[in-house]
């Protein structure tokens, strides 16, 4: 859920005026306010199906009375702003009928009253649900009837699976016919996919020469079938002796059989001698100084009987760097490969590589990459948090006496700022200057939020700063009579470090909760819970204070972090208030 606050300038969001280039506070009154008005309810709901090859569901409402409200000024523009409960957006909820739970499926936008659902499916009833909101409050819902798509598609699918094709000869490419039958009404769309090892193919031909892609689609009529064919090509294997397994991944529409599993199998005995990769899941460079860098070797082994030649690639963090990123291996030998972790920051870092060869039966293999940036010293731990924000500066056209029409400028910015974010809520400060109005605001997660943003901060601050940048996005709709075309846009994300220290400014690295005022118990039964364990998360992290005989950090919870924290105990985070302001605790 999107929010926006706009309430005493003492406390969050600032509407100041200014003559000239001096900005002044217009009066002490309130001149912000929270809006915990919700809106009202539209209504009218109604449903309408469309039993097509796709099946839909048009969801239709009349507008909430409240839509197209918004905020306005009291006593002629002298007095406070008053909130009005409006429409920021429309809700569409769905359940399946006889459940209890509503899901969110669609936002859209206020003055739009229908909503296409294309995810449902055959067989199913479907209950709607739509309520308004304005981003801090919802209206009540309004549900429609049950409403039924029909009876769903049905697969059924030969009984010669699964495919076992024994032993094959070198270049011979044998194949066995796959019946699907479609015993239930409308359309029954089918797909085919991952067939996983090399070799394995399914075709519309028996020879296996008309294969099928794994976009390609195919509608079979209802009481219809259609036969494939599911083979495998041993010269596509190579001819590489060993044993093949794969998987194929028969997609429908069906709801009772979504995705059906084949499992595949064949031998080659009289074939080449075929390459093997064999390799470690995971190479962990450990704790490295920030600065620093450490090499480490990969043995890469080809246990197969021909040469094996492979490519590497590093994607991830960018902290991992290949020595070569090509090798030829003999059979029964190995190649060592150099891999250097350079950190620079105080952070977990992962990466991935990956081994791309002729190994017939992995073609591709991954290793994880790990390492750990730590600062040296005495174990130092700052609090640290990431403030995701940006400047929007417009030229403007108000008139600075009219305090009611700079008040609505500033509404209008916050409104339509928060529409167009892809996730979290605002915190919005709106300066007018004589010339120019700036847009400064925060964007941070949305605590109270049901579900997880599939989307981060940073991407969605990134996202609304192309969308302000792109003539063709009309990102400010409410405040075109006003403002001209944006001045700029600047991204000011900054990042708060602050380190807890007592009352004489001794750096204190035992106040593990960040709760309270002191280092206590809280604290210690944090740190029982990490002692003995190796580093391997940022919460491990906070606890690796101090590592043999009091020096730097060691990447282990031990009794040098015990003996170190004991030093602490009981002492006076002096800024303990700052810290937890800045995490928002």
């Amino acid at each position: 859920m999107l929010k926006t606050r706009i309430v005493l300038p003492t406390i969050v969001t600032a509407i100041v005026l200014g003559f000239a280039s001096v900005p002044v506070t217009a009066q002490g009154d309130l001149i912000g306010a929270v809006d915990n008005i919700p809106p009202e309810s539209p209504s009218n709901i109604a449903v309408v199906t469309d039993l097509g090859v796709n099946p839909t569901i048009t969801v239709s409402w009349d507008l909430s009375p409240s839509d197209g409200l918004g905020f306005t000024s009291t006593d002629g523009g002298t007095g406070g702003v008053v909130p009005r409960n409006d429409v920021q957006s429309y809700i569409i909820k769905r359940q399946q009928f006889g459940e209890t739970d509503a899901i969110e499926i669609a936002r859209v936008a206020p003055g739009l009253t229908t909503y296409t659902d294309e995810t449902v499916e055959q067989g199913l009833v479907y209950e709607y649900l739509v309520l308004a909101t304005d981003g801090t409050g919802s209206s009540p819902p309004i549900t429609s009837l049950p409403v039924s798509i029909g009876e769903p598609p049905s697969i059924y699918i030969s009984e010669t699976v699964p495919f076992d094709f024994g032993v094959v000869e070198q270049s011979a490419s044998p194949s066995q016919p796959l019946l699907v039958s479609h015993a239930g009404p409308g359309s029954l769309s089918v797909g085919f996919f991952q067939l996983d090892a090399a070799g394995f193919v399914v075709s519309l031909s028996s020879d296996l020469s008309d294969p099928i892609d794994p976009t390609d689609r195919f509608d079979i009529a209802a009481n219809g079938e259609q036969t494939f064919f599911v083979g495998f090509d041993a010269t596509t294997a190579g001819n590489f002796e060993g044993s093949y397994e794969g998987t194929l991944f028969i997609i429908t529409n069906d709801p009772n059989s979504q995705q059906l599993e084949v499992e595949l199998k064949a031998v080659i005995e009289q074939g080449v001698p075929a390459p093997s990769v064999e390799v470690q899941a995971v190479l962990a460079f450990g704790a490295v100084s920030v600065g620093g860098s450490s090499p480490k070797a990969l043995k890469i082994s080809n246990t197969g009987g021909e040469p094996l030649s492979a490519t590497l690639a590093v994607s991830g963090d960018p902290v991992f760097v290949l020595g070569a990123t090509s090798v030829q291996i003999q059979p029964g030998d190995f190649a060592d490969v150099e891999i250097t972790f350079a950190a620079d920051d105080n952070v977990f870092y992962n990466g991935i590589l990956t081994i791309t060869s002729d190994d017939p039966i992995n073609p591709s293999v991954q290793v994880e990459l790990k390492g750990l940036g730590k600062l040296q010293g005495e174990g130092v731990k700052p609090v640290t948090r990431k403030i995701v924000k940006a400047r929007v500066t417009f030229p403007i056209s108000l008139d600075f006496t009219d305090l009611a029409a700079v008040e609505q400028c500033a509404v209008d910015a916050a409104t339509n700022i928060q529409a167009s974010l892809a996730s979290g809520f605002l915190v919005v400060n709106v300066t007018c200057t004589e010339g120019s109005t700036i847009v400064d605001f925060e964007v941070a997660a949305d605590a109270d939020a049901e579900e997880e943003p599939n989307i981060t901060v940073e991407e969605s601050l990134t996202e609304l700063i192309a969308d302000i940048e792109d003539p063709a996005v009309e990102v400010f709709p409410d405040l075109v009579d006003d403002l001209g075309a944006v001045d700029s846009v600047v991204d000011e994300t900054e990042v708060v470090s602050l380190q807890p220290t007592d009352a004489n400014g001794a750096d204190i690295v035992g106040w593990f909760s960040r709760t309270g005022t002191r280092v206590d118990f809280d604290d210690f039964f944090v740190l029982a819970d990490g002692f003995g364990r190796n580093v391997d998360s940022e919460e491990l992290d906070v606890l690796d204070i101090a590592g043999p005989n009091q020096g730097p950090p060691d990447g282990v919870i031990n009794f040098d972090d015990f003996f170190r924290f004991a030093d602490d105990f009981g002492k006076t985070v002096a800024n303990a208030a700052e810290i937890q302001s800045i995490l928002g605790t």
